[in-house]
């Protein structure tokens, strides 16, 4: 077997690796076997067989970091003779999607779509909107389940916008729309609570 990280915690990267040796898989870590550099239009990627610049414009963090985690998959395959080449490489990039992460839906007013559902993917998704749309403030609308840390995502994506408004999924576990707007009025957000997503 093969796997890859680009784990920045050392308690982490350690706790993978023991993993790795004990299931005898082949682990590419990120400073050892291949190094990764993230761009606001893309990725710089080195490691064995493969060098090179690699373009995603409209991706998040998260997904920049998944391209290049299937790079150096694929540059293992490489050595155990699969062929493949640089330019087929980006091409199959360029093309990708993530429907419903930073999908924008609407241009006019602006629309994004993205599916955050834990502080680290808000972070994520606040610094690709600072970063890619300077200067702009969101209105947010959201729903969350009872089991998520809303009180971590409400933290960091206070600083985007100046008004929330709060629905419910369509779930058994639904937080209620109140509360999540409770969340927000704790965060100094004004907003609304709406309980049907169509109406908001």
């Amino acid at each position: 077997g093969f796997g890859a990280t680009i784990q920045h915690r050392p308690e982490a990267a350690r706790a993978i690796e023991e993993v790795a040796r004990e299931k005898k898989v082949l682990l590419w870590m990120r400073g050892r076997d291949f190094h990764y550099r993230e761009r606001s239009d893309g990725f710089d990627w080195e490691g064995p067989g493969l060098e090179g610049r690699f373009h995603l414009p409209s991706a998040g963090s998260s997904q920049k970091m998944n391209a290049a985690l299937a790079l150096a998959g694929f540059q293992a395959l490489k050595i155990q003779g699969v062929r493949g080449n640089k330019a087929a490489l980006q091409a199959s990039l360029s093309t990708m999607r993530w429907p419903g992460r930073l999908e924008r839906i609407s241009g006019n007013p602006w629309v994004l779509l993205d599916g955050a559902h834990n502080p680290d993917a808000a972070r994520s998704l606040r610094d690709h909107l600072a970063t890619h749309y300077p200067g702009k403030t969101w209105v947010v609308l959201n729903g969350l389940l009872r089991d998520k840390d809303g009180t971590g995502i409400v933290r960091e994506l206070r600083a985007l916008t100046e008004f929330s408004i709060a629905t419910e999924p369509r779930s058994e576990r639904a937080l209620l729309a109140r509360r999540l707007a409770g969340l927000w009025k704790k965060g100094k957000v004004h907003g609304l609570a709406l309980k049907e997503p169509r109406r908001a």
